[in-house]
């Protein structure tokens, strides 16, 4: 599925997702360049590393590839909650994942899947970083895909 930039793409709420950085201090003049961390709005995302501009902006660029896969995929009634995407190790798993998860979904608690991505809705945040951990402990997520689910939304 071929999708247009990000940018102009009205399923994507650009007024929800802006980067927005902050200086490191120090002698950037050492570095050649004005050491900078950044962070998006909608708070799922966030660079600490002590980049250019550019390359932050570059990072951003794929944060929103994501979330733009995000807004073509969230079914209707999970439109209101936050989604965060975890990655599993194949398509069977990430079934598996939707499908085993041994609490009910709710109107705030969801999973849904594409290929071999579980897409997590919710509103309260301990929900994907449960859901994160127990797929883990299962074999069908990675502990690096599930660590970043936990830095990311813890």
């Amino acid at each position: 599925m071929s999708m247009p930039n990000y940018t102009q793409d009205p399923l994507v709420r650009l007024d929800r997702h802006r980067i927005e950085f902050t200086t490191y201090p120090g002698d950037h003049h050492a570095l050649g360049f004005v050491a900078t961390r950044a962070r998006c709005s909608c708070g799922t995302w966030e660079s600490n590393r002590p980049w250019a501009r550019a390359d932050h902006l570059r990072a951003f660029g794929r944060h929103m590839g994501d979330v733009q896969v995000i807004a073509h995929t969230v079914p209707r009634e999970y439109e209101r909650l936050a989604v965060v995407p975890l990655r599993c190790v194949d398509a069977e798993h990430a079934a598996a994942v939707v499908r085993e998860w041994p609490e009910p979904q709710d109107a705030e608690h969801g999973l849904f899947r594409r290929a071999e991505t579980v897409y997590i809705a919710y509103r309260d945040s301990e929900f994907p970083c449960s859901v994160a951990v127990w797929a883990h402990l299962r074999g069908h997520v990675s502990d690096v895909y599930a660590g970043r689910m936990l830095r990311d939304v813890a």
